[in-house]
């Protein structure tokens, strides 16, 4: 149960990282055009990478035998950073070509 929990928590992270993410890729992309894109985007892709970074660890935690479970437990924190990122970099093109923000399914 308390894997789980954690496995909860780190979900929660991820989805926080892409609340914060957001306000961020809004406040560099409203501006000059081409160099405050480039600092948008390149906002995602740093906060991409903390999130994998923060992926290896909260999984180091959660299976620390290692093995399968870790690697997937990785895999799958990974690729919610991706999407995160991702949606981040959606956020600076609408801007960028300025349009209204993408909004949520």
């Amino acid at each position: 149960m308390q894997k789980y929990m954690r496995g909860v928590l780190k979900l929660g992270g991820v989805l926080a990282l892409a609340a914060f993410l957001t306000p961020i890729a809004v406040s560099l992309a409203d501006g000059l055009p081409g160099r405050d894109f480039s600092r948008c985007v390149q906002a995602c892709n740093d906060a991409r990478l903390a999130c994998g970074d923060r992926c290896q660890s909260d999984c180091r935690d959660l299976f620390p035998n290692g093995g399968a479970p870790r690697t997937a437990c990785i895999s799958s924190c990974k690729a919610q950073c991706d999407v995160v990122a991702d949606e981040c970099k959606l956020v600076c093109q609408a801007l960028h070509h300025g349009d209204t923000c993408p909004t949520e399914p």
